[in-house]
C-alpha cells in the first residue's frame, strides 16, 4: 500500500497539481527509492519477511546423526 501511494504521488502529473516542477525524470527517484528500500530490508531482515523453516529430509537426519558422533 505504501509503495502504491508513493508511486501515485511521485508521478509528474500529480506533482504538477501541487505546483512541484522537477527538471528531470522523476522515475529515477522512484528506482533509487526502491533500491534503497530493498537494501534497508536486507540489512534489518536478511531472512526475508516470512521466515521459512528448513525441510527435514532423510539426508538431513543422516547428516545430523553423523555430526553427533
Amino acid at each position: 500500500m505504501v509503495l502504491s501511494l508513493f508511486e501515485r504521488f511521485s508521478q509528474a502529473s500529480t506533482l504538477a497539481i501541487f505546483g512541484i516542477v522537477v527538471g528531470f525524470d522523476i522515475s529515477y527517484l522512484r528506482y533509487a527509492f526502491m533500491g534503497a528500500l530493498i537494501i534497508v530490508m536486507l540489512l534489518f531482515k536478511p531472512t526475508g519477511l516470512v521466515v521459512e523453516k528448513p525441510v527435514k529430509t532423510e539426508l538431513y537426519q543422516v547428516l545430523r546423526n553423523k555430526s553427533r558422533k
